[in-house]
């Protein structure tokens, strides 16, 4: 928070595209592409899943008002509007500020009262798109820059005609890695979970701090600390001297090596950059700072040269990263089609040039060949096949182990969170006193929930992620070790037909290493098939929302029963009353709180077997079978039938010979680029 983010991308794309110093009480990742004119999309929630989050929110809040029906709130309702206002304004100070920061749920629900009238017309029972392009763009500040407009967002994309942003590549700006928000920073791992490339951004004034290293090594953890660049953002006006501004930098540089070794670092300013593209349009009071800046002759020089340095390298590491993920592999799989293209060619040349009797005798050979390969194709896809349901047993085992909530790491270390929870009865003393017992134990409720939610983030996902990545490993060499076996058999199969042409001196020019082509990456394989794990984000609203409905009218209220019954023997009750009767129902909220979690847990363990592990054995199977198989193409064509139609059309064979000429040359220039692309891509590697 306060890094300097949005400055920052404003600066990359040199212009005031988002809006600067927004607040931090919002979830909203900011998503960026290219365009040929400025335009903004709004993408508002529906009104049920503004409901629904109110709803979550209100059953944190006591209320003594018999009227106030929580499960069946609608923020349509004026009436239900005007309850929820009034119980918010009857909180005591302790429900409105926790741990010294305003509570999340009663920010939330101020947010949504605030905003609902102004926004009234623009909701739906659907999620619907707002779009202001060009001269109307910078209104969507308006939503972005008021908590009370953006708590009905849930997403926005806007498309910039920016000459440093390529329209394949999305930039996203995120919340900050310390919100105290747990719901932003699970939104965050699951952008992350999309992303190629991670820019970090520490401040030069506060340096890396106790939250940027929890989330660096959430991002260690997950398995994607590789992709990190980090930029230390300066504050010229922080900095007397050059010394003082590399002393910070070197400062950071080695704390970040206790994270990951020789991380890449840049140090400059983001708004310096920024106002030097803007100056022309600049306010004076901003035209006076970037003087004074530039007045530091070699604070300024230095920024400048980190600053090109930065984006030099930024724009390899984006060359690089889309050349590997999608054109390696296809480089590769049609350098195979040119080799089945190349033999094709040669073959009929063959043909077309001899007579009847050897054209035969070539084409009773081939079809041999083509026999053997029809066999090996068969097991191929039988193996393959075969594979699928081993494989998927096997991740299923994985899956029931890791989230299993006896021996799993997954579960087991929510359950031990919530077990071993405790509540200090006497750090409750004087809200008992003061706002009684109902209110307190909201407030027990609520930092309850909020311990919750943060162990989640902190822990939970990480693990959920690098488990993932485990099982993708597995299911890569599983089928890795597939191919090999079928590669040799392959070669050999080719080797034989070579050797069978070569008899008739028909020389294929493209070796077996030539013709092999490798099982394409797992990323490339999730990136063509738009496979996307499960939002980790519905992990959490599922599993912190605490069956909170069941607490309140299984739990709370035959409890209160009970403890009105106590307190009436007393008069007035004492203090160990109080703190028996508190504990008694934290006792009950974390049983029921443990039971939802496992039911939770269960259900996000399904839907990450069948819609993505699953899914991924199975797409990675038919990739295994089309790469092998692939090979197997220049052959697929019946010789016998060309001969066939040779003898028919013997008239034309001298045009039908030009004809393949021609090919045969324009395959040759094909390979010539094929290889070009390849020895690039080979270079951009290194």
């Amino acid at each position: 928070i306060k890094s300097g983010k949005s400055t920052f991308l404003n600066a990359l794309f040199k212009g005031e595209y988002l809006k600067r110093g927004a607040g931090v009480v919002t979830s909203i990742v900011t998503r960026v592409r290219g365009g040929s004119q400025p335009k903004a999309k709004l993408l508002f929630k529906s009104l049920d899943e503004i409901n629904r989050d109110i709803k979550e929110a209100i059953a944190l809040l006591p209320s003594g008002n018999p009227d106030f029906d929580r499960e069946k709130f609608d923020i349509r309702q004026n009436r239900q509007r005007k309850i929820l206002n009034a119980t918010l304004q009857a909180l005591p100070p302790e429900q409105l500020i926790t741990q010294g920061t305003r509570n999340l749920n009663t920010v939330l629900l101020h947010c949504y009262l605030n905003g609902y009238e102004s926004l009234e017309e623009m909701l739906s029972t659907k999620s619907l798109t707002k779009e202001f392009e060009n001269a109307q763009f910078r209104r969507h500040w308006d939503f972005v820059g008021d908590d009370s407009l953006a708590i009905f967002l849930k997403d926005i994309h806007l498309e910039i005609d920016s000459k440093n942003l390529a329209n394949d590549t999305e930039f996203a700006d995120c919340q900050g890695s310390d919100s105290p928000n747990p719901l932003h920073l699970v939104m965050i791992q699951d952008y992350l979970q999309l992303s190629h490339l991670i820019i970090y951004l520490v401040s030069s004034r506060t340096g890396l701090r106790e939250a940027d290293i929890k989330f660096l090594s959430t991002i260690r953890k997950m398995g994607i600390l590789d992709n990190v660049l980090f930029v230390v953002n300066c504050d010229l006006s922080e900095h007397e001297s050059l010394e003082d501004l590399k002393s910070v930098n070197a400062k950071v540089a080695e704390q970040l090596q206790l994270i990951k070794s020789d991380p890449e670092v840049f140090a400059y300013s983001a708004l310096f950059d920024l106002f030097k593209s803007l100056k022309e349009g600049l306010p004076e009071k901003d035209l006076l700072r970037l003087a004074q800046w530039e007045s530091q002759t070699e604070i300024a020089e230095f920024s400048d040269l980190e600053s090109t340095r930065f984006q030099s390298d930024l724009a390899n590491h984006l060359i690089r990263k889309r050349s590997r993920l999608l054109l390696k592999n296809q480089i590769e799989r049609h350098g195979v089609i040119l080799s089945g293209m190349a033999n094709w060619i040669s073959i009929h040349r063959e043909l077309f040039s001899r007579d009847e009797q050897e054209a035969g005798e070539i084409s009773e050979n081939i079809t041999r060949q083509q026999r053997r390969m029809d066999q090996i194709k068969t097991m191929v896809e039988t193996t393959a096949a075969g594979a699928v349901p081993k494989v998927k047993t096997e991740l299923n085992n994985d899956s029931n182990r890791f989230f299993d909530n006896r021996s799993g790491e997954c579960v087991g270390n929510v359950i031990e969170f919530i077990r071993d929870y405790r509540v200090e009865s006497k750090k409750y003393e004087e809200s008992l006193i003061n706002s009684g017992f109902l209110n307190t134990v909201y407030l027990v409720f609520q930092e309850f929930k909020r311990s919750l939610d943060k162990t989640m983030a902190d822990s939970v996902y990480p693990e959920v992620v690098q488990f993932v990545f485990e099982e993708e490993r597995k299911i890569e060499k599983y089928f890795q070790s597939i191919l090999e076996p079928y590669e040799a058999i392959i070669d050999g199969a080719l080797v034989d037909l070579d050797s069978v042409l070569c008899d008739f001196n028909i020389v294929n020019s493209i070796t077996v290493d030539q013709r092999r082509a490798d099982l394409p990456s797992m990323d490339s394989l999730k990136e063509t098939s738009k496979l996307r794990l499960p939002p980790l984000i519905a992990f959490l609203r599922y599993s912190a929302k605490i069956k909170t409905d069941a607490f309140l009218k299984l739990g709370f209220y035959t409890f209160m029963k009970g403890v009105r019954r106590i307190l009436k023997k007393q008069n007035p009750p004492d203090k160990g009353t109080y703190a028996r009767a508190l504990q008694g129902t934290v006792k009950r909220m974390k049983q029921l709180t443990e039971k939802s979690i496992i039911y939770q847990c269960k259900d996000y363990r399904e839907n990450l077997k069948f819609k993505y592990l699953y899914k991924l054995i199975d797409i990675v199977a038919q990739k295994l079978t089309e790469t092998l198989i692939d090979r197997f193409q220049t052959y697929g064509t019946s010789t016998a039938e060309m001969i066939e139609e040779i003898n028919r059309h013997q008239t034309d064979k001298q045009r039908v010979a030009s004809i393949i000429q021609q090919m045969e040359t324009m395959a040759a220039g094909v390979d010539e680029r094929i290889s070009l692309l390849r020895s690039r891509i080979e270079r951009l590697d290194k």
